[in-house]
């Protein structure tokens, strides 16, 4: 009988790999699998695994990781939420086959995976702008998200560089990145922290600040006008807002009240109490119109008066009853 003759196709390189997918994603990590391709007559030897922040895969931009045994790869050390694009094809001795597709699509599809978000990085220390003797103002740059939006800042304060008993002052919203912390105590010296926040979590605190030292105590700060609390036709409560005390408290205040208001000619109520910004004033006239002019003082001095206030006119009141009536004519 004859023999049927045998013929044998020439290999070629292997065909394109399906999209690899990913099987671990972390902040830092990608790790990867993929199906070995048909190997069009000759084994599969290794395979070339592609990867760049950029879908175009240009040169200058894409890591290139050759002679991988096994259909598995890892990629460490990435950055958090950043979106990553991959690519691999198969080599066996004729050459090596095209690379699985790519795209620009949702996470994990047609060669695209988006790293975990992390916590913000650590801020740089924050750096003071202003100082009094009971606030300090301090400003900071700004740190990476790593992924998910800095929701807020947070600073912390405390007297010694150690933070020991650090106390957190209330929380600046949003990507504003400056804060002045106030109620502290006159001459001494802080040292200020910052974190940020965004959904993951806050990051680590920075180091601390260089020490900033609170003025001495000043006298207050110059008040506002008074003004009218309450009134009937003889008398006026008048209030005001007691001023910060510079680091000393307030020991009390001074009333100047007159029906001029240039305050030519006032009446003088001296010394009055610090723990009750208000005073009484009786025996005035129905309908009339007044003023008032207050100042502070504390341990160090005294305060300049303040603006003089709106006017403040007391009630009308009923007629005075009729003395006498007299019959002038019959």
């Amino acid at each position: 009988s004859e023999v049927t003759p045998m013929w044998r196709t020439e290999a070629t390189v292997p065909s394109d790999v399906v999209p690899p997918k990913v099987t671990e994603c972390t902040p830092f990590l990608l790790s990867f699998e993929w199906d070995p391709p048909a190997d069009n007559g000759e084994p599969i030897t290794h395979y070339t695994f592609q990867w760049t922040q950029r879908p175009q895969f240009d040169p200058s931009s894409t890591t290139t990781i050759e002679c991988i045994k096994g259909e598995t790869h890892t990629l460490g050390e990435l950055r958090p939420g950043v979106s990553y694009f991959y690519r691999v094809a198969a080599w066996n001795l004729v050459g090596m086959g095209r690379f699985s597709k790519h795209s620009t699509a949702a996470f994990n599809e047609n060669g695209k995976a988006v790293t975990k978000a992390h916590i913000p990085n650590k801020c740089l220390p924050p750096m003071m702008t202003a100082v009094g003797p009971t606030f300090v103002s301090i400003q900071w740059q700004s740190t990476i998200d790593n992924g998910a939006p800095i929701l807020e800042y947070v600073v912390r304060y405390a007297d010694n560089r150690d933070m020991t008993d650090a106390l957190e002052s209330p929380k600046v919203m949003g990507t504003r990145r400056s804060r002045t912390v106030v109620d502290l105590a006159a001459g001494v010296t802080y040292f200020f922290q910052v974190c940020a926040r965004n959904e993951v979590g806050r990051g680590e605190w920075s180091n601390p600040s260089k020490g900033v030292t609170t003025l001495k105590p000043q006298p207050p700060d110059n008040p506002q006008p008074p003004y009218m609390a309450e009134k009937t036709a003889y008398t006026l409560k008048i209030a005001w807002t007691a001023p910060n005390g510079n680091g000393s408290p307030i020991e009390g205040f001074n009333l100047k009240f007159s029906h001029d208001p240039q305050m030519k000619e006032y009446r003088l109520e001296e010394n009055l109490p610090p723990n009750d910004a208000t005073f009484d004033i009786d025996g005035l006239l129905p309908g009339h119109t007044y003023y008032a002019q207050v100042n502070a003082r504390n341990e160090v001095g005294d305060t300049e008066y303040s603006a003089t206030s709106e006017p403040m006119t007391t009630d009308p009141a009923p007629p005075d009853d009729v003395a006498k009536i007299e019959c002038t004519e019959v």
